[in-house]
């Protein structure tokens, strides 16, 4: 999947900034077509893999100390038995 970076128009369809365009076998057309039309190279390109978040870590299996120190972060308050913990985090 490519992010658009500028307006184009391709195959009667103009793409704003931020539009999200599928990879497909047409990937070289469209390169020919950015290419024919001035746009540069970078104008269209791959969102970054480290930009995706690895899933994370039910509540549940977290340790009471791992959930004192995120509610500690989020400024609530961090006393009380893990399933209180739990449910503040949620709430």
């Amino acid at each position: 999947m490519y992010i658009a970076r500028r307006k184009f128009a391709y195959r009667g369809r103009t793409y704003e900034p931020g539009d999200r365009l599928e990879a497909s076998r047409d990937d070289a057309l469209l390169m020919q077509r950015q290419r024919k039309i001035g746009l540069p190279q970078a104008a269209v390109r791959k969102p970054p893999e480290t930009a995706m978040k690895p899933p994370a870590e039910p509540l549940s299996e977290l340790t009471v100390a791992k959930l004192r120190e995120r509610l500690k972060k989020q400024g609530k308050p961090t006393g009380g038995k893990k399933a209180e913990l739990i449910e503040r985090l949620r709430g």
